[in-house]
């Protein structure tokens, strides 16, 4: 799960970060490679290492013209006895989506503390559930709390935002933050078609009509069923946040991906989201 100085180097890692620098000798190191998966359009993340809450390297990820080539990163800091918090900052720019699903995902590979002098090895991957995870601000399932609140006090269903976005685009291997955006067969739930016939389907019964299930639409109807029905106070503060729950960062995911893995894959970016995962 570690690798050290003895690591063999290959074009996709792109050189070994655990070598010790001269001047080194006595410090601490963190190394382990980035990466961004995505398109040539996407601006990949920022990485930021902080250990005791001062930043120590940060690096551009960009997701690389050739599939799986890593972004190197290594920070050096003198060994001292007491407390030590490590902290990774995956900054987000933006995160672009296709139909609601992110193009884009960030991960983190072989992270690991070695302390020269002290026989002292650590490794941040293979012990991902240690760390603390959040986004330092609140998710899109909270605000929504706080939204459905707003509604249900004033008696109004918050169902009543999803009557132009049937039920099953929102079932089976759909959610309501991730619809179909195109139909659903009624033969076979789980698959979404962006057809140019989805009209054609839909009116000979093939298919349900998913499009009104886009996010412009759906907040056009949930904003009609709230001006009616809240105070002009209620309705602001409703609305505020709203606009909130439609930049907010889903559940923070950061998880080995396999039991033997050495690589911790993230999850529930939006634009502009930081993850903040820290190893006290």
């Amino acid at each position: 799960g570690t690798l050290d100085n003895r690591a063999v180097e290959s074009e996709g890692w792109g050189g070994n970060p655990f070598e010790h620098d001269a001047g080194h000798e006595g410090d601490c190191m963190i190394a382990g490679w980035a990466l961004a998966k995505g398109t040539g359009d996407d601006d990949g993340f920022t990485l930021t290492v902080q250990v005791n809450g001062t930043d120590r390297v940060r690096t551009e990820v960009l997701p690389p013209e050739k599939p799986n080539v890593f972004t190197p990163f290594e920070l050096f800091f003198p060994h001292a006895p007491g407390p030590l918090n490590v902290s990774f900052l995956l900054s987000a720019g933006q995160h672009r989506k296709d139909r609601g699903v992110p193009v884009e995902s960030y991960s983190l590979h072989h992270v690991t503390m070695r302390c020269r002098g002290s026989a002292f090895k650590y490794s941040f991957t293979l012990n991902d559930t240690m760390a603390e995870v959040s986004w330092g601000r609140k998710t899109r399932m909270q605000l929504r709390a706080e939204t459905d609140a707003i509604l249900t006090a004033a008696s109004v269903s918050t169902e009543e935002r999803f009557a132009d976005c049937p039920e099953e685009c929102r079932s089976g291997e759909f959610s309501d933050a991730v619809p179909c955006l195109g139909s659903v067969f009624t033969w076979s739930k789980r698959r979404c078609t962006y057809s140019d016939y989805i009209s054609w389907y839909v009116e000979k019964g093939y298919a349900i009509d998913c499009r009104r299930c886009n996010e412009n639409d759906m907040v056009a109807k949930e904003r009609e069923v709230a001006s009616k029905a809240l105070s002009e106070a209620d309705f602001a503060k409703w609305y505020s946040l709203l606009q909130e729950v439609l930049t907010a960062p889903d559940d923070p995911g950061y998880l080995r991906q396999s039991q033997s893995g050495c690589t911790i894959s993230t999850a529930g970016f939006n634009n502009n989201t930081v993850l903040r995962a820290t190893y006290f």
